[in-house]
């Protein structure tokens, strides 16, 4: 820009400036204060950085006092414009390093005697790494300060746990960790360990005696619940409460096949405020706690699903309606055709009588099909998105089915818009995941592909970007004008940013997690050892 640019520039009046700068780059903005003190004194404004904190907020996850502040406070004025600005600044590096190859040695865990079998790793309030093992060992690892530190191991004196869920209550200074006992007597332990207490004490809360063996699917600290489930039930256990086998108003049953006799068991559970969203193999089930009665809002699948990752709900409330969403984003693995990325989004009014209604939508999909992976649209669906029903049958995902050339001429089919048109598009290579994590705000993913007779892992990461709107509702709105129904399904690109080539086993990648915040991402090998990943940037 000229010199008479730079001055015309500079006689707009300071809210036209204000706009501008709000279409500026982060990092521009700094450069731009140093060019004369007229910008220098509006890139210090508030509104600027709140307005860029607000962009990234649709594909970055926000530290948690900030996303919380903002349910209550858009503008969020109890924060000061250094904090905002260091945390859009601080966000928009991790956002360029995250897809980068992480070229330094991983940190290795060895707090284990390499013999223990693994059934879980997670990473609670962005800083407590839990890792758990059948043989009864728990270790607790402090984050804070980047390399994990170990604080605390549990030996539970007795080998057999096969699933676990692990939760922080509301004080963040206490874990609650539910463990089950593969083999009769069938029951679930219920611990609670002090985080910040000098002597880290461990309290057995609860011991629940079960008829038969279920499976720990979720924890809902602040209602005292822990959730299992069967193939074919889901039953909400209060824990401060005795088991009542004859208690059935807490159990509801769910077909283990559908009705094409294909095998659709449980495979996941998320909450989702008052309601229990679960996902098994081929559909949906969405209903309340404690409903045993009512109708559930169903969603079938074509596909068959083996896991499932959930990221936390999310609920937003309508000020003038009442009406409340929430809403979850989701990594379904099915083993042949790939790796799908859905949203999920539960509308529930305030108004008495007026149903709640279920809005699934594929988003995205990383293919390990032999072939060009295609979206059928099938014939049940509707031209046009529609709230699901009571009812026993609608809203079907798209179908898919193996082709080697994309009919463009197709009209009926959706086709899967690769991420880069020129990369080859020959899935041969391509083998299968050995574990996959969604992050707790669904703005990143990873997981872990090995090739099939080959001792390649290849760590891959997901991110939505900046032009990809985090919502059914958004993506809608964003081209109102050329939006179309269903909405087009994106190919993943395929980033790799770690490899391991190993010949022992024991280095097999089984369980991951990952800060969502800070990038940094953690493996569990089957000899029970832990990489850690740090980001580099």
């Amino acid at each position: 820009m000229d010199s008479n640019g730079a001055k015309g520039l500079l006689q707009l009046p300071p809210e036209v400036l204000l706009l501008v700068l709000g279409m500026v780059d982060p990092r521009d903005l700094i450069r731009l204060r140093l060019t004369c003190r007229r910008l220098q004194k509006l890139t210090y404004d508030h509104a600027v950085w709140v307005s860029k904190l607000n962009e990234q907020a649709a594909y970055l996850p926000l530290p948690p006092d900030i996303l919380h502040q903002r349910e209550h406070d858009k503008h969020l004025l109890t924060f000061s414009e250094n904090s905002i600005e260091s945390t859009v600044l601080k966000g928009q590096r991790i956002c360029d390093a995250w897809p980068r190859a992480r070229l330094k040695t991983p940190i290795k865990l060895k707090d284990t005697d390499g013999r223990l079998m693994w059934i879980g790793l997670n990473l609670v309030a962005d800083r407590w790494l839990v890792a758990t093992y059948h043989e009864g060992i728990i270790h607790i690892y402090d984050t804070k300060q980047g390399s994990p530190v170990l604080q605390r191991t549990v030996d539970l004196q007795e080998k057999g746990w096969t699933s676990f869920s692990v939760g922080i209550d509301p004080t963040e200074k206490r874990l609650i960790i539910a463990l089950c006992l593969s083999h009769p007597p069938y029951r679930i332990h219920i611990y609670q360990i002090e985080l910040l207490a000098v002597n880290q004490a461990v309290s057995l809360i609860r011991i629940i005696i079960l008829p038969h063996y279920k499976i720990i699917q979720a924890l809902d600290i602040p209602n005292r619940l822990v959730i299992v489930s069967t193939a074919a039930s889901v039953t909400t256990l209060k824990w401060d409460e005795d088991y009542d086998p004859e208690a059935r108003d807490a159990t509801f049953n769910v077909n283990a096949e559908d009705e094409g006799g294909w095998w659709d068991g449980v495979i996941g559970v998320c909450l989702l405020g008052s309601y229990i969203l679960v996902h098994k193999t081929r559909s949906l089930h969405v209903r309340q706690y404690k409903d045993r009665c009512g109708s559930a809002l169903k969603h079938k699948f074509t596909l068959s699903f083996k896991q499932v990752s959930f990221s936390a709900s999310s609920k937003s409330t309508n000020k003038l309606s009442g009406t409340t969403v929430y809403e979850v984003s989701t990594f379904a693995y099915d083993v042949i055709q790939g790796l799908f990325q859905f949203n999920i989004k539960l509308t529930v009014p305030e108004s008495f009588g007026v149903p709640p209604s279920l809005d699934v939508q594929l988003t995205s999909v990383y293919p390990l099909a032999l072939g060009v992976i295609q979206p059928i649209a099938s014939s049940q669906s509707a031209p046009h998105p529609s709230p699901s029903v009571s009812s026993p049958d609608f809203s079907p995902s798209p179908s898919f089915k193996h082709t080697h050339a994309t009919r463009a001429s197709d009209t009926s089919s959706i086709v899967v818009h690769p991420a880069n048109p020129a990369a080859d598009t020959d899935y041969r290579s391509r083998g299968f995941l050995s574990t996959q994590c969604m992050g707790p705000q669904g703005k990143r993913g990873i997981w872990v592909e090995r090739q099939r007779s080959g001792t390649v892992r290849d760590l891959q990461v997901w991110f939505r970007e900046p032009s990809e709107p985090s919502s059914s509702a958004e993506r809608a709105l964003s081209e109102p004008s050329t939006a179309e129904f269903p909405l087009p399904v994106m190919e993943i690109e395929r980033r790799v940013i770690y490899t391991l080539q190993s010949y022992d086993l024991r280095d097999d990648i089984l369980i991951s997690t990952f800060n969502e915040l800070n990038g940094t991402i953690y493996l569990g090998h089957r000899s029970g050892y832990i990489s850690v990943i740090a980001l580099e940037c």
